[in-house]
């Protein structure tokens, strides 16, 4: 059983993937959690397009070795040197050999060099014909001129790194909330729903056990899938008292502890949800071993077989007792775990089960009761556990280490509170999920409400019940290996770890209408909702976005440098590096006008920029409407889907 629910859940994120690869909105699109816009394509495209920004910043080069250069250039300026009447011919020829050996002199040679290949010659015949003392500014300058060009060149590749992860829309025409109509749905769609409900708290406790738990009792390869959804997993605490949390402490077992996971406060963007107001919500559980004493369970012996019954409250069919067992469980040979779940709701008038004062949760908050025991199972060693109890001691013949088994036939009683907290975006206010709020909230805020209704313990377990514990992993044909003396604790986090995944799983199923296509399944978003579509973001597979605004900027980074190496070019002759008046005067013009005209070019190419985004974002909306169209995702579809990732 353990290898089916394993390949199940294989199979159910395979299938979410390949979904998410028809269900991508493309194009721009703003992350709001991170405040950033993105431009979202195929992987190939934004390879290609890296490539040709690491190409363009490369040719940026020579700019910024103008740019440096003349900024040396103006540093030995300030030299004061004495002069020889030679020093203007060096653009037409070599430094003469008795040419003052000077920092304004060296200032020439780079004056004169437009290129690091022009600057080694340069540098080289300049060596050669001073002392040695003359030659060493002049190589570090060199050395360093040619370090920056290198560097930008490096730093070029690395800015063209644009791509900034793999987020994306989900895009769907068919969100909301379907849910199965019991009432006018025939018998056996009846039963299929069953199975679905069972395969979705299946695939959420699958994740729970891949992507919360980092021990090596993952029965799982830490390879594992974990990459679907927004944020891998959503952080809890745990703290442990020896308080009962119930109104009377006598209701607990004694001598145990209670524990608590508490998720904190936690944005919606955690869990997919992307809005510019994003409310925030809070779950948290509560569980503790409850006492087997006698005012709780009674047994009744008739025709030699004792029943047990465990009075913690009544039943809506007239039994004055919540759960029975009958004889030794250890006598039934099967080698697993029998479990049965109880639990109340947000509103106890329609609760098949009400528990009894002492056990009675806090108002707004839930209970579930859990009934555990081991049927026929030996343990490599006995534990305390005060649910997962192996006590007696049995030595097998021709064996000298013992096995241990339970030997009270009472199965053990473990109850867990749920508390759900929505909370306004500046986290200042918060409310039970039953709270009606007056103002108009956001979808965004429903999507979240609604995700939440089915995460707790009760929805963690009932469909699998004994399947679902981590002791039933460790069994092999009727033996097991030892559980620790706290192994309830770890039990009770796996199932609160589920109800945070299945908090991740509905935010998508809403999101993506995913029982739409199901037998006997209605919408039923409510009408206050709005429209639940296009709020959702997960990982893509084989998408990657490109940050908007890093793209533009690089792009521009160029066109920038170039006016930056032209503008310093003209200071230069202004200040009179050149002596020649006439020329620099030439020189300033040419300069003002090459602004002039780059100016307007650039105007041109950011009003050209903004019209090819612009267009290429029309013609993917136009290509996805006819996508969706053609393959029966759109508006025009009657019925027929996306299909299931539990299917």
């Amino acid at each position: 059983m353990t290898s089916l629910l394993i390949d199940l859940q294989f199979r159910i994120i395979s299938v979410m993937k390949s979904m998410a690869r028809q269900s991508v909105q493309t194009g721009q699109w703003t992350d709001h959690y991170t405040q950033t816009t993105h431009l979202l394509m195929g992987d190939d495209d934004a390879e290609l397009l890296s490539s040709l920004i690491a190409v363009w910043l490369s040719l940026g080069g020579i700019f910024i070795f103008n740019i440096v250069k003349y900024g040396i250039v103006w540093l030995l300026r300030k030299f004061k040197t004495e002069q020889t009447g030679q020093d203007l011919h060096v653009r037409e020829c070599l430094l003469p050999r008795d040419s003052e050996p000077g920092p304004r002199t060296i200032a020439k040679v780079l004056e004169t060099s437009h290129g690091g290949r022009e600057l080694s010659t340069r540098i080289r015949r300049y060596v050669c014909q001073r002392n040695n003392r003359h030659r060493i500014l002049l190589v570090f300058i060199g050395l360093g001129l040619f370090g920056v060009y290198v560097s930008w060149i490096i730093l070029g590749i690395i800015s063209s790194r644009v791509q900034v992860g793999n987020a994306a829309l989900w895009t769907s025409e068919h969100c909301g909330v379907w849910t199965f109509d019991a009432e006018h749905a025939g018998e056996g769609a009846a039963t299929r729903a069953d199975v679905r409900d069972r395969s979705k708290e299946a695939r959420a406790g699958g994740y729970a056990r891949r992507c919360y738990e980092t021990s090596d009792d993952s029965v799982l390869p830490s390879a594992s899938d974990c990459s679907f959804f927004y944020q891998p997993a959503i952080g809890f605490t745990k703290t442990t008292t020896y308080k009962c949390p119930f109104p009377d402490a006598g209701v607990c077992a004694p001598g145990s502890l209670s524990i608590t996971f508490d998720t904190g406060l936690v944005d919606a963007s955690q869990i997919g949800i992307n809005d510019a107001t994003r409310h925030m919500f809070r779950r948290s559980t509560t569980c503790a071993p409850l006492s087997i004493e006698s005012r709780f369970v009674r047994n009744e012996v008739k025709n030699g077989t004792t029943t047990f019954y465990y009075d913690y409250g009544h039943r809506a069919d007239g039994a004055n007792y919540t759960f029975s067992s009958t004889g030794n469980p250890f006598n039934m040979l099967a080698p697993a775990y029998r479990v049965s779940a109880y639990s109340t709701s947000w509103y106890p008038e329609f609760d098949y089960w009400r528990p009894i004062p002492g056990l009675t949760p806090p108002a707004g908050s839930t209970l579930t009761l859990l009934f555990i025991s081991a049927l026929h199972l030996y343990y490599v060693h006995a534990s305390s556990d005060p649910i997962f109890i192996a006590d007696e001691k049995r030595i097998f013949e021709g064996e000298t280490k013992p096995w241990w088994y339970k030997s009270d036939p009472r199965f053990r009683p473990l109850a867990c509170i749920d508390n759900h907290q929505l909370c306004s975006p500046d986290s200042q206010t918060c409310w039970p999920m039953t709270d009606v709020r007056p103002e108009n909230l956001p979808p965004s805020y429903w999507l979240m409400k609604l995700a939440l209704e089915q995460s707790n313990i009760y929805d963690s377990i009932m469909g699998r019940l004994g399947s679902a514990l981590i002791a039933q992993e460790k069994v092999i044909q009727s033996t097991s290996a030892g559980l620790p003396d706290n192994h309830w604790e770890l039990e009770a986090a796996r199932l609160f770890a589920t109800s945070l995944a299945r908090i991740q799983f509905d935010a998508w199923s809403i999101a993506s209408g995913e029982d739409r296509d199901q037998e006997g399944y209605v919408d039923e978003t409510p009408s206050e909702a709005g429209n639940l579509c296009g709020l959702f973001k997960f990982k893509s597979k084989g998408y990657k976005n490109l940050s908007l605004w890093a793209l533009v900027g690089l792009w521009l980074v160029l066109p920038l440098l170039w006016v930056m190496s032209l503008e310093i070019k003209d200071v230069a002759w202004a200040l009179g590096w050149k002596q020649d008046g006439r020329m620099a005067s030439l020189q300033r013009r040419a300069g003002e006008g090459i602004l002039v005209v780059y100016f307007l070019l650039f105007l041109a190419y950011v009003f050209l920029g903004w019209g090819i985004t612009a267009a290429w974002k029309e013609i993917q909306n136009f290509t996805r409407k006819e996508d969706a169209v053609n393959s029966g995702h759109g508006e025009e579809r009657l019925s027929g889907g996306y299909g299931s990732p539990a299917a």
